[in-house]
């Protein structure tokens, strides 16, 4: 079976930033990665707030990644950071 017959997973980088790398897990074939990040000059997919994240369907990715972000939120954001989108 070709990879082209299998249906790509999607991980959804949260907080992207303009430098931040993937883990390798999700840099592999078999992935495709949709940036958010608040600031636009970041070169987001989405320019949306990690606490809002108004503008992802619920379920409509695999898996998320988020890296060096829960500690640039005030306490009571984290929660809604970490809810599904």
């Amino acid at each position: 079976m070709t990879m082209d017959a299998v249906r790509r997973k999607r991980v959804h980088h949260v907080g992207c930033g303009p430098l931040q790398k993937l883990h390798e897990h999700f840099r592999g074939e078999g992935w495709d990665e949709t940036r958010l990040d608040i600031n636009p000059a970041a070169g987001p997919d989405l320019a949306d707030s990690i606490t809002d994240k108004a503008a992802v369907a619920s379920g409509s990715y695999d898996a998320p990644y988020s890296s060096h972000n829960l500690e640039e939120l005030a306490p009571h954001e984290a929660p809604l950071a970490l809810r599904e989108s």
